[in-house]
Formats: C-alpha cells, structure tokens, sequence
C-alpha cells in the first residue's frame, strides 16, 4: 500500500551529525567509535588457517551453534 510522506523543511531533511544528543544510541556509538581508533584488543587465541588446530578449532565454534540453527532447519523442512 502506498504512503505518502512529506513535504519536508531544509532543516528536517538533513543529517544529523556531529550534533550532540541525549540518546542512548548517542553514547553507544561514541563508545564504539572510541574502540575503533583505540589499540585492538589482546586476543585469547591466535590460529593460522590451514593447520589441524585451526580446522579443529573452528569446527568446534560451528557445532557449538548448531542448536541454534535447528529452529530454523525444521520450519524449513516441515
């Protein structure tokens, strides 16, 4: 069904940014963009692909979300 919005003022069809908000979602993006260009993160664990810890490794991680797939697998097959 078609909707019909407008018309729109200059002011009302810019972008806001660099414009300072009480939101949440302001906050979370700051905090975000702080991650961003500070250092990375130490990481746990390191792997090099193509090696048996690796192919182990990440075949650990995919079954270990299989029952979240299982939902989604039977509404499919049913």
């Amino acid at each position: 069904m078609p909707k019909t919005f407008g018309p729109f003022s200059e002011a009302g069809s810019t972008v806001r940014a660099n414009k300072l908000s009480d939101s949440g979602d302001f906050a979370a993006t700051m905090g975000l963009f702080s991650q961003m260009h500070g250092p990375p993160p130490d990481l746990a664990e390191l792997y090099l692909l193509g090696t048996p810890e690796s192919f182990n490794r990440l075949e650990q991680i995919i079954a270990s979300t299989d029952h979240l797939a299982q939902p989604f697998i039977q509404a499919m097959t049913s």
